[in-house]
């Protein structure tokens, strides 16, 4: 990450005119809806006529909005740059507000994109396991892990209840990708082995792929919501506090970030589900595999 000194001045000049005044910002805002006149926009954002026409003159002359038909547009640029520092200013709030989580834990594993698109996104909250409740953390994992639909996840640890989550995976109608250390993913090929069916098995699919180092992150996606949580700043993953949103746009980042880990490793995903099917059809155990046709019918 680099930045010159013209690019600077550039920044510089841009948010100090753009943020100046509140009002300006709030004239902004408004023509980013639809255009205005100066008439409309007083009504607006309630400020007095001659305030209005003196803003809307200095974003006109320095070319932020054009003037068609007594009527006020942004211009697209404008309209980017609006985008930004509003989302800026979204960016500030929400590392405030959290402050003390990401001091506290390494976030080294996120790449420059991902630093730049983190903190774009509403309606987080942050589970922390408790005295009345110390498996606060765990559980909502657990439960994101085995959320029906299409899951995608990323384990740092081996998660206490492994053996519930697969009987579960295995036996809803769900579909898994998970990336582990090839430690963890020979454990959990092991709780695999050792399943023993209840019910009729429903899964779409149960994809593990090894990963030759240890991931400092430990993270779910579902189409509902994403779990996320870091290692802490002594180096070990952090069991007790996670960040959990259910914002479109925070799932859409996770899964963003899932697909870069992915890309990185060479290995190829392998069907835990097969292994379960081989180890029970071997059994001589009779097998009901639920599938869309079953369901349909």
């Amino acid at each position: 990450m680099s930045l010159k000194r013209q690019e600077y001045d550039s920044i510089k000049d841009d948010i100090v005119f753009l943020t100046k005044s509140f009002f300006r910002i709030r004239i902004l805002i408004s023509l980013f809806n639809k255009p205005a006149t100066v008439k409309e926009l007083q009504e607006e954002i309630d400020l007095n006529y001659p305030s209005v026409l003196s803003n809307i003159n200095k974003l006109e002359l320095k070319g932020y909005v054009v003037k068609k038909q007594e009527k006020y547009y942004l211009k697209s640029s404008t309209r980017i740059k609006l985008v930004n520092i509003l989302a800026l200013n979204s960016n500030i709030n929400f590392l405030e507000e959290y402050e003390d989580f990401f001091n506290e834990h390494d976030v080294k594993s996120f790449s420059e994109e991902a630093f730049e698109e983190l903190p774009v996104f509403n309606n987080v909250e942050l589970i922390k396991a408790d005295k009345i409740n110390p498996f606060k953390a765990t559980d909502t994992y657990r439960k994101s892990m085995t959320r029906l639909g299409h899951v995608n996840a990323i384990c740092s640890y081996l998660h206490p209840e492994c053996k519930r989550i697969i009987s579960s995976v295995m036996e809803q109608e769900t579909g898994l990708n998970l990336m582990v250390h090839k430690d963890v993913a020979k454990y959990i090929t092991n709780c695999a082995m050792n399943y023993t069916q209840k019910n009729d098995i429903k899964n779409q699919y149960f994809d593990i792929k090894y990963l030759e180092y240890e991931p400092k992150i430990a993270m779910v996606i579902s189409d509902e919501e994403m779990v996320i949580s870091l290692h802490r700043i002594e180096g070990v993953i952090d069991k007790n506090a996670c960040l959990i949103s259910k914002d479109r746009a925070a799932i859409n980042w996770a899964y963003s970030l899932f697909k870069e880990f992915e890309s990185e490793s060479k290995q190829e995903y392998i069907s835990m589900k097969q292994l379960i099917l081989d180890k029970l059809e071997n059994s001589g155990k009779d097998i009901k595999i639920i599938t869309e046709d079953t369901i349909e019918n």
